[in-house]
């Protein structure tokens, strides 16, 4: 896979590093509660981390698809990584926290800018299967 280098492929790919390295360890120290969250999306967040794996799960997936970022490596990797997580960060916002859009949809758009740019890498996952 070619790396991309533009300007703006560059600055999203960081910004989304900057968003989710520290969200991946800060997550681990302050309770659903303390973040300023509403009643509802307390007792959402509170529900996932009393899995004891789904939340940790995410926080790890959400560094590594960050360090991915930061280093230009399987970037194409991070977006499939990553998506599931953000679509589920806007809908928490759409369903429980819409103050939580602010920030959420920024960064869906700047997934989709990179799943964008790399679509050719897509490609061979969304056509049929040829035998």
């Amino acid at each position: 896979m070619e790396k991309k280098s533009n300007k703006a492929y560059t600055i999203v790919r960081i910004l989304l590093a900057v968003f989710f390295i520290p969200n991946a360890f800060i997550a681990f120290f302050v309770q659903p509660n303390q973040m300023g969250l509403n009643s509802e999306a307390v007792t959402v967040l509170d529900s996932l981390w009393a899995t004891g794996y789904i939340m940790p799960t995410v926080k790890i997936v959400e560094l590594i698809a960050a360090i991915m970022f930061l280093t230009n490596k399987y970037v194409q990797l991070a977006c499939i990584l990553i998506m599931p997580i953000i679509i589920n960060i806007v809908l928490l916002g759409v369903f429980k926290e819409p103050k939580g859009l602010i920030i959420s949809m920024p960064i869906l758009v700047m997934i989709i800018y990179l799943v964008k740019e790399n679509l050719t890498a897509y490609k061979p996952l969304l056509s049929s299967a040829r035998q």
